[in-house]
C-alpha cells in the first residue's frame, strides 16, 4: 500500500476543549466555544504534538496583592501596640530595675 493511501483512507482527528481561558495552543483551529483541533497524519515523519494552555479562575492582580500585604502589616501593627498599652505605657513591666542603694 502507497504511503498517500493510507492518509486518503483515514481522518484522524484531535479535538479537546479545556477548561477556562486559553492561553496558547499550537492547534490548527479553534471555535468559538474553545475547542481546539489538531489534524493527524500517519504518513508525517515528525508526530505531532499537541499543546495547549488555559488558565481557570480570576488572576489578583499586583495591586490587590499590595493592598492584601498592607492589610496585614497594619493589622499586625496594631495588634503590637495594643498588647504594648496593656504591658504598660513604657513596655517596662517585668524589666529589671537597678539595685537601690
Amino acid at each position: 500500500m502507497a504511503p498517500g493511501t493510507l492518509a486518503d483512507l483515514f481522518d484522524f482527528q484531535i479535538r479537546v476543549r479545556l477548561p477556562g481561558e486559553i492561553l496558547s495552543t499550537n492547534a490548527l483551529e479553534t471555535d468559538d466555544s474553545g475547542v481546539m483541533m489538531w489534524k493527524l497524519d500517519p504518513t508525517d515523519r515528525e508526530p505531532t504534538r499537541p499543546e495547549a494552555v488555559s488558565q481557570v479562575g480570576a488572576r489578583i492582580p499586583l495591586l490587590g496583592w499590595l493592598i492584601a500585604g498592607m492589610v496585614v502589616v497594619a493589622g499586625a501593627t496594631a495588634w503590637a501596640l495594643s498588647r504594648r498599652r496593656r504591658q504598660g505605657l513604657g513596655g517596662t513591666e517585668g524589666a529589671l530595675s537597678p539595685p537601690s542603694p
